[in-house]
Order: C-alpha cells, then sequence, then structure tokens
C-alpha cells in the first residue's frame, strides 16, 4: 500500500512539472517550435497510467497496478535524486 502512494506521488508531482511546462510554453513561446510536445505527450501518457492503476487498484487488481506505477516512478525518483545531489554538491555553477 506504501508503494503505491509513493508512486503515485512521484508521478502526479512529474505530471505538475509537465502541466507547469506547458503552460510556461503557453505564455512566453511567441511561436511555436514543437519542442517540447514530446515532453507534453509524455505527461498525459502519465495521466493516463495513473488514472488506469487507480481504476485497476479499485476493482481488486493490487499488483498490477504496483507495477504499473513503479515502472514510471523509479526513473522519475532516481532522476530527481541525481538532480538534487548535483545542486547540493556543485552550488557554484562554474
Amino acid at each position: 500500500m506504501i508503494f503505491y502512494i509513493i508512486a503515485v506521488t512521484i508521478n502526479c508531482i512529474a505530471i505538475l512539472l509537465v502541466i507547469g511546462n506547458a503552460v510556461y510554453d503557453a505564455f512566453t513561446l511567441e511561436y511555436s517550435t514543437g519542442h517540447n510536445d514530446m515532453a507534453n505527450l509524455a505527461g498525459f501518457a502519465l495521466a493516463a497510467i495513473v488514472g488506469l492503476s487507480w481504476y485497476l487498484r479499485n476493482h481488486d487488481q493490487q499488483l498490477i497496478a504496483n507495477i504499473l506505477v513503479g515502472v514510471p516512478a523509479v526513473p522519475l525518483f532516481l532522476t530527481g535524486l541525481m538532480l538534487l545531489l548535483l545542486v547540493v554538491l556543485k552550488p557554484d555553477w562554474k
């Protein structure tokens, strides 16, 4: 149960970051270049995965739901951890 909540939280943080990126692009770009379209599509796919896992969890498929949200959550967590370590260990950016 706790693994599911942690994985969904990590995925929802990533979804919020993708939404923020899309809103920022919508308000700041004068001409759309299409460079962030794949990132926005990945955010939509991540939202679909979280929704599908929620549906499976409510229909007594807990193991499949845990695997479904855990697969994208692990690389997202590791990427965030590496970014945090980069910021902490190299604060001068020279």
